[in-house]
Protein backbone atom coordinates (compact mmCIF):
# COMPACT_ATOMS: atom_id res chain seq x y z
CA UNK A 1 0.00 0.00 0.00
CA UNK A 2 2.76 2.45 0.91
CA UNK A 3 4.65 1.49 -2.29
CA UNK A 4 1.57 2.42 -4.34
CA UNK A 5 1.08 5.62 -2.35
CA UNK A 6 4.72 6.66 -2.79
CA UNK A 7 4.58 6.07 -6.54
CA UNK A 8 1.28 8.00 -6.68
CA UNK A 9 2.96 10.99 -4.97
CA UNK A 10 5.80 10.88 -7.48
CA UNK A 11 3.22 10.56 -10.25
CA UNK A 12 1.37 13.65 -9.08
CA UNK A 13 4.64 15.54 -8.72
CA UNK A 14 5.61 14.69 -12.28
CA UNK A 15 2.16 15.19 -13.82
CA UNK A 16 3.55 17.70 -16.30
CA UNK A 17 6.18 15.46 -17.87
CA UNK A 18 6.23 12.60 -20.36
CA UNK A 19 8.04 9.56 -21.70
CA UNK A 20 11.27 9.80 -23.61
CA UNK A 21 13.86 7.42 -22.19
CA UNK A 22 16.64 10.00 -22.13
CA UNK A 23 14.35 12.57 -20.54
CA UNK A 24 13.15 10.06 -17.98
CA UNK A 25 16.78 9.31 -17.17
CA UNK A 26 17.47 13.04 -16.95
CA UNK A 27 14.68 13.58 -14.43
CA UNK A 28 15.66 10.49 -12.43
CA UNK A 29 19.23 11.82 -12.26
CA UNK A 30 18.02 15.28 -11.23
CA UNK A 31 15.84 13.70 -8.55
CA UNK A 32 18.80 11.66 -7.36
CA UNK A 33 21.05 14.71 -7.21
CA UNK A 34 18.47 16.60 -5.17
CA UNK A 35 18.66 13.93 -2.44
CA UNK A 36 22.44 13.47 -2.23
CA UNK A 37 22.78 15.57 0.92
CA UNK A 38 19.53 14.43 2.53
CA UNK A 39 19.43 13.17 6.10
CA UNK A 40 18.13 9.59 6.01
CA UNK A 41 17.60 9.48 9.77
CA UNK A 42 14.45 11.59 9.63
CA UNK A 43 11.09 10.03 10.54
CA UNK A 44 9.00 8.52 7.72
CA UNK A 45 6.62 11.48 7.62
CA UNK A 46 9.43 13.97 7.14
CA UNK A 47 11.04 11.81 4.47
CA UNK A 48 7.70 11.58 2.68
CA UNK A 49 7.38 15.39 2.74
CA UNK A 50 10.96 15.63 1.49
CA UNK A 51 10.15 13.38 -1.50
CA UNK A 52 7.15 15.55 -2.37
CA UNK A 53 9.11 18.77 -2.03
CA UNK A 54 12.18 17.62 -3.98
CA UNK A 55 10.02 16.09 -6.73
CA UNK A 56 8.15 19.37 -7.18
CA UNK A 57 11.42 21.33 -7.25
CA UNK A 58 12.86 19.09 -9.95
CA UNK A 59 9.96 19.30 -12.38
CA UNK A 60 9.46 23.04 -11.84
CA UNK A 61 13.11 23.64 -12.65
CA UNK A 62 12.71 22.50 -16.29
CA UNK A 63 9.28 23.64 -17.57
CA UNK A 64 10.16 23.74 -21.30
CA UNK A 65 11.65 20.26 -21.25
CA UNK A 66 8.60 18.98 -19.37
CA UNK A 67 6.19 20.53 -21.84
CA UNK A 68 8.01 18.97 -24.78
CA UNK A 69 8.10 15.50 -23.32
CA UNK A 70 4.52 15.74 -22.11
CA UNK A 71 3.41 16.35 -25.70
CA UNK A 72 5.48 13.40 -26.89
CA UNK A 73 4.01 11.18 -24.21
CA UNK A 74 0.45 12.17 -25.13
CA UNK A 75 1.14 11.25 -28.75
CA UNK A 76 2.53 7.90 -27.73
CA UNK A 77 -0.43 7.10 -25.44
CA UNK A 78 -3.43 9.04 -26.84
CA UNK A 79 -5.97 6.84 -25.04
CA UNK A 80 -4.56 7.61 -21.57
CA UNK A 81 -5.91 10.32 -19.29
CA UNK A 82 -3.61 12.93 -17.76
CA UNK A 83 -3.80 11.08 -14.44
CA UNK A 84 -2.85 7.77 -16.05
CA UNK A 85 0.01 9.43 -17.90
CA UNK A 86 1.24 11.07 -14.72
CA UNK A 87 1.14 7.72 -12.94
CA UNK A 88 3.12 6.01 -15.70
CA UNK A 89 5.68 8.79 -15.78
CA UNK A 90 6.07 8.99 -12.02
CA UNK A 91 6.52 5.25 -11.79
CA UNK A 92 9.18 5.15 -14.49
CA UNK A 93 11.12 8.07 -13.02
CA UNK A 94 10.98 6.67 -9.50
CA UNK A 95 12.07 3.20 -10.65
CA UNK A 96 15.00 4.67 -12.56
CA UNK A 97 15.96 6.70 -9.48
CA UNK A 98 15.67 3.62 -7.26
CA UNK A 99 17.86 1.61 -9.65
CA UNK A 100 20.54 4.26 -10.04
CA UNK A 101 20.53 6.27 -6.82
CA UNK A 102 21.32 4.55 -3.50
CA UNK A 103 20.19 7.57 -1.46
CA UNK A 104 16.80 7.71 -3.16
CA UNK A 105 16.48 3.95 -2.83
CA UNK A 106 17.13 4.15 0.94
CA UNK A 107 14.56 6.92 1.34
CA UNK A 108 11.88 4.94 -0.52
CA UNK A 109 12.75 1.83 1.49
CA UNK A 110 12.19 3.76 4.72
CA UNK A 111 8.90 5.22 3.49
CA UNK A 112 7.38 2.26 1.66
CA UNK A 113 8.40 -0.75 3.77
CA UNK A 114 6.89 -1.57 7.16
CA UNK A 115 9.28 -2.05 10.05
CA UNK A 116 9.96 -5.78 10.55
CA UNK A 117 10.09 -7.42 13.97
CA UNK A 118 13.53 -7.16 15.54
CA UNK A 119 15.67 -10.01 16.87
CA UNK A 120 13.95 -12.82 15.01
CA UNK A 121 16.68 -15.25 14.02
CA UNK A 122 14.39 -17.19 11.70
CA UNK A 123 13.80 -14.04 9.64
CA UNK A 124 17.46 -13.04 9.69
CA UNK A 125 18.65 -16.52 8.67
CA UNK A 126 16.35 -16.78 5.65
CA UNK A 127 16.73 -13.15 4.51
CA UNK A 128 20.53 -13.23 4.76
CA UNK A 129 20.83 -16.51 2.85
CA UNK A 130 18.38 -15.49 0.13
CA UNK A 131 20.00 -12.09 -0.29
CA UNK A 132 23.41 -13.73 -0.55
CA UNK A 133 22.13 -16.09 -3.26
CA UNK A 134 20.70 -13.15 -5.22
CA UNK A 135 23.86 -11.08 -4.85
CA UNK A 136 26.09 -14.00 -5.86
CA UNK A 137 24.09 -14.80 -8.98
CA UNK A 138 26.11 -14.23 -12.13
CA UNK A 139 22.88 -13.49 -14.01
CA UNK A 140 21.27 -10.30 -12.67
CA UNK A 141 18.30 -10.36 -15.06
CA UNK A 142 14.93 -10.17 -13.31
CA UNK A 143 13.87 -13.57 -14.65
CA UNK A 144 16.99 -15.27 -13.26
CA UNK A 145 16.65 -13.59 -9.86
CA UNK A 146 12.95 -14.44 -9.68
CA UNK A 147 13.80 -18.07 -10.46
CA UNK A 148 16.29 -18.12 -7.56
CA UNK A 149 13.56 -16.86 -5.23
CA UNK A 150 11.06 -19.40 -6.55
CA UNK A 151 13.56 -22.26 -6.32
CA UNK A 152 15.24 -21.46 -3.01
CA UNK A 153 12.92 -19.49 -0.73
CA UNK A 154 10.77 -22.41 0.37
CA UNK A 155 13.85 -24.56 1.03
CA UNK A 156 15.38 -21.83 3.16
CA UNK A 157 12.15 -21.38 5.11
CA UNK A 158 11.81 -25.15 5.56
CA UNK A 159 15.38 -25.32 6.84
CA UNK A 160 14.34 -22.86 9.61
CA UNK A 161 10.97 -24.49 10.35
CA UNK A 162 11.68 -25.33 14.00
CA UNK A 163 12.96 -21.83 14.71
CA UNK A 164 9.97 -20.23 12.95
CA UNK A 165 7.60 -22.34 15.05
CA UNK A 166 9.49 -21.37 18.21
CA UNK A 167 9.48 -17.63 17.41
CA UNK A 168 6.07 -17.34 15.70
CA UNK A 169 4.09 -20.29 17.04
CA UNK A 170 3.34 -21.69 13.59
CA UNK A 171 5.33 -22.54 10.49
CA UNK A 172 2.64 -20.89 8.34
CA UNK A 173 2.45 -17.71 10.44
CA UNK A 174 1.37 -14.68 8.44
CA UNK A 175 3.41 -12.52 10.85
CA UNK A 176 6.52 -14.47 9.84
CA UNK A 177 5.80 -13.93 6.14
CA UNK A 178 5.24 -10.21 6.73
CA UNK A 179 8.44 -9.85 8.76
CA UNK A 180 10.46 -11.82 6.22
CA UNK A 181 9.25 -9.72 3.30
CA UNK A 182 9.78 -6.47 5.22
CA UNK A 183 13.31 -7.53 6.19
CA UNK A 184 14.16 -8.48 2.62
CA UNK A 185 12.75 -5.17 1.36
CA UNK A 186 14.71 -3.17 3.96
CA UNK A 187 17.98 -5.09 4.04
CA UNK A 188 18.43 -6.66 0.59
CA UNK A 189 18.79 -4.00 -2.09
CA UNK A 190 18.66 -6.43 -5.00
CA UNK A 191 15.38 -7.92 -3.69
CA UNK A 192 13.92 -4.44 -3.12
CA UNK A 193 14.72 -3.35 -6.69
CA UNK A 194 13.26 -6.57 -8.07
CA UNK A 195 9.99 -6.08 -6.18
CA UNK A 196 9.74 -2.38 -6.99
CA UNK A 197 10.21 -3.12 -10.67
CA UNK A 198 7.18 -5.39 -10.49
CA UNK A 199 8.93 -8.74 -10.85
Amino acid sequence: MKKTFLILILSISFANCANSQSDLNFFAEELCNSFKTSDLDKPKGELFQLVQSKSNEVYQKFPKKLTAIKDEFKQKYPDKSDTELASMIGREISLLAIDNCPTFQRITQKIAVPEPAKNKRSVTNVSNELCQLLNNSSDKKASALTKIIEDKLFDLVLKNKALIEKEYGSFTSSDYKTDLNATLMKECDIYYKLVMNGN
